[in-house]
């Protein structure tokens, strides 16, 4: 949902717009005007536009106005108020507009690692160590594919529910770990992109995901870890590409004052195979 869009939704049946009465209400798009189609082209043709917001009170209000008839599709004018939050499709969604355990890719380095791996309209994302889906998820706000890779089944739980919520529910999520993913790696698509957000120690990973890569793709890596910044040392020093690290501060309360606090030092690694 964003300001000033425009949507047509197809209902299950009668009960669906006073559902979708009350998601705009509860996301803020309280005065977004929704016009109810009833039988259109019919003898009992209706057309009725009010807001969400008297759509919902409506519904719970007066239960004897005549319910709506199963057959009907709604066209919702989008109204942003005060309370609404609407998201952009450019890179770097606040943290907390995803569900996760802590295991996800903060805004600002997430911002960066999306503008290194280019997104396009079509192209193919792997995802490897998805955590939350954080970054796949906006890579498909941006016109992506992606398949995000992740051995916690909870975590994948978590990745489903992140991509229905922010509107990429296309999203392939595989439940595995590096060892399956490397193993049936020529079952996923052919990669215009892959990101490396865990399991980086792995041995062999890196070099593995530069070999699937076709001309142009380019691999992303990012790790707080001296071990992983050992690895991307390496395969920097026999690749090439560019390696740097990313540093973030957040004001946060300290007693009556605030203060800076640091996030982990994030090493980030580009390389484009030419």
């Amino acid at each position: 949902m964003r300001p000033h869009g425009k949507l047509i939704a197809l209902s299950a049946d009668g009960s669906t717009p006073a559902l979708v009465a009350v998601m705009l209400c509860e996301a803020g798009f309280d005065q977004s005007r929704m016009t109810v189609c009833e039988r259109l082209g019919g003898s009992e043709e209706r057309i009725t536009t009010q807001t969400a917001q008297t759509w919902q009170s409506t519904a719970t209000s007066m239960p004897d106005v005549k319910p709506v008839d199963p057959l009907n599709l709604i066209m919702i004018d989008l109204q942003a108020g005060p309370k609404a939050r609407p998201l952009p499709k450019g890179p770097g969604l606040p943290d907390d507009a995803f569900i996760h355990d802590g295991m996800i890719t903060k805004s600002e380095i997430r911002a960066q690692t999306l503008s290194s791996l280019a997104p396009f309209d079509g192209g193919v994302l792997w995802d490897i160590g998805a955590g939350c889906g954080s970054v796949s998820i906006e890579w498909m706000r941006m016109g992506g594919v992606a398949v995000a890779i992740e051995r916690d089944a909870e975590r994948c739980a978590m990745i489903g529910k992140n991509a229905i919520r922010l509107g990429v529910p296309g999203i392939a999520v595989e439940e595995k770990s590096i060892e399956e993913a490397l193993l049936f790696a020529d079952r996923l698509p052919v990669p215009d992109a892959i990101f490396i957000g865990g399991g980086i120690t792995h041995d062999g990973l890196l070099e593995k995901c530069w070999d699937v890569l076709p001309v142009h793709g380019r691999l992303v890596a990012n790790t707080v870890t001296l071990e992983g910044e050992e690895k991307l040392l390496r395969f920097y020093n026999k690749m090439g590409g560019t390696l740097s690290r990313l540093s973030v501060s957040r004001l946060v309360p300290r007693g009556n004052f605030k203060g800076w606090s640091n996030l982990a030092p994030v090493t980030h690694y580009v390389g484009v195979k030419a």
